[in-house]
């Protein structure tokens, strides 16, 4: 057994990190593709009601 405990975690950990930051990055761009949706669908909805 003559691993380093420290280089055993490190390696359990890449895997890991690497999995959070595409979960991330998916949500994060999941959410601003939803948020322009229904901004623009909002935005479209409202266009001509208002008269001046």
């Amino acid at each position: 057994m003559d691993d380093n405990i420290h280089l055993v975690e490190r390696h359990e950990r890449r895997g890991k990190r690497l999995t959070s930051f595409v979960f991330l990055a998916v949500a994060a761009l999941l959410g601003a593709s939803l948020f322009g949706l229904f901004s623009y669908l909002e935005a479209d909805a409202a266009f001509g009601t208002v008269e001046d």
